[in-house]
């Protein structure tokens, strides 16, 4: 379950008329209590007030009406799905361009919800599913860095994880006389800098000195 679907988590290629969904920081399980290790304290656990197909009804009436007041009034236990389809009419936004009437886009709709709800009631735990997903569990939070007695930072400085031969993302970010970057070089996800004359080898003026991981 992706648990937050919506508008802004979906990418529309028009050349090819396919989507992709993204952002899945909610997803979960279906029917999954989490991660039971007591440092997780079951996050990512099932939620089913963020049920996709409730989600997918809201996604589709906000796309068509561009009408966003129900999930900016309500919470998702709050949400109902019967509050768009129990609408008699969708009034569709001038800047939307749909390709059929809004009033087809509702009967394939009501269509899919009902078949949906049918295979709900067979399957209700990922576990059924005919190819169900897995993924590990989630690894141990980061030591904790004390900074006097109340202080406490979710995080450890990169000296710590060097000393103890542990592994650390080693990215430095350009310095700050660096920036902006030069036309023709462009800054990678590893903190490399890449293009230009010297393709990446620019020395401390390129190198940022972060201490903290």
């Amino acid at each position: 379950m992706h648990g937050d679907i919506c508008p802004w988590n979906l990418l529309i290629d028009p050349e090819t008329d396919t989507i992709q969904l993204f952002d899945f920081n909610s997803s979960a399980k279906l029917g999954w209590e989490g991660d039971d290790d007591p440092d997780h304290n079951h996050e990512f656990a099932y939620d089913k007030d963020r049920n996709d197909v409730k989600f997918v009804i809201f996604t589709i009436f906000e796309i068509i009406t561009r009408e966003l007041k129900f999930r900016a009034t309500w919470e998702p236990h709050e949400l109902d799905e019967s509050m768009e389809m129990k609408m008699p009419v969708w009034d569709k936004h001038a800047d939307v361009p749909l390709d059929c009437p809004v009033e087809e886009f509702r009967r394939v709709l009501e269509t899919w919800v009902k078949e949906r709800a049918e295979k709900d009631k067979t399957v209700d735990h990922f576990s059924k599913a005919s190819e169900p997903l897995e993924w590990p569990a989630l690894r141990t939070e980061p030591d904790l860095v004390s900074l006097g007695q109340y202080l406490r930072v979710l995080g450890t400085h990169r000296a710590r994880f060097v000393g103890a031969g542990k592994e650390y993302i080693r990215w430095e970010r350009p310095a700050t006389k660096a920036m902006p970057l030069p036309a023709g070089q462009r800054l990678l996800a590893t903190g490399e800098i890449v293009g230009g004359d010297g393709d990446g080898d620019d020395g401390d003026a390129a190198t940022g000195r972060s201490g903290r991981r």
